[in-house]
Formats: C-alpha cells, structure tokens, sequence
C-alpha cells in the first residue's frame, strides 16, 4: 500500500503548477531594494490618492447640487458634535451617581423622542 501511496504523491507533485515555487534564501541588498520599491509605490499611490482627492473637491465646487449636499453634511455633523458636547456638559452636572445619570438620560432621550415624533407630523 505504501509504494500506491508514494506514486500518487509523486505523481501530484509532477503535477503542480510551475508557478508554486520554493522560498529562496535572498541577499540583503534585494531586501533593500524591495523596501525602497514599496517606499516609491507608497509615494505614488500617496499622490494618486491626493489627484483623486482634489479631483472630488472641483467635483463638488462645480456642481451646485454637491455644494449644497456637503454644506448640509458639514452643518450636520458640526450640529451632532456640538449637541453631543452639550449633552456630555449637561448630564455631567445633572446627577453625581450612575443610577440618576441613568434616569436622566432615559428622560432626555424620551423628550427628544416625543419632539422629533411630533416635528415629522
């Protein structure tokens, strides 16, 4: 049963690709050099990612539509930032233990609630 087994083995390993290769052992300076590659690639995707970059902002600078839909977004986040801050300020001064912290919040977040209900009727 043993020789089947080393001829199918065999016969597998014949049958490999020619691309599955051995690890060689590399000198040091093609080790520097492959660095130095990935530097240079590094560098050029960099400036390929800035190109793209100012191409999106003469994109939206172009296109009135964009302008206003980044002025909404930037006006939102600036607005979710600010109010998270104030919440932070808010509930730090509003209960010194967890537990009334707790209740604060679960109030704050139900009147919030109830305003938004009522502001999308």
């Amino acid at each position: 049963m043993a020789p089947q087994l080393d001829e199918a083995l065999r016969q597998s390993v014949i049958a490999l690709p020619a691309v599955v290769a051995l690890p060689q052992s590399r000198s040091s300076q093609a080790k520097h050099l492959d660095a130095q590659a990935h530097v240079g690639s590094a560098a050029v995707s960099a400036r390929r990612v800035a190109a793209q970059l100012g191409e999106g902002f003469a994109a939206i600078a172009a296109s009135r539509y964009l302008l206003v839909l980044a002025a909404y977004l930037l006006l939102s986040t600036a607005t979710s930032s600010l109010l998270y801050f104030l919440r932070a300020a808010v509930l730090a001064g509003a209960a010194a233990d967890a537990g009334g912290r707790m209740v604060f919040i679960a109030s704050l977040n139900s009147a919030s609630a109830v305003v938004i209900a009522l502001l999308q009727v």
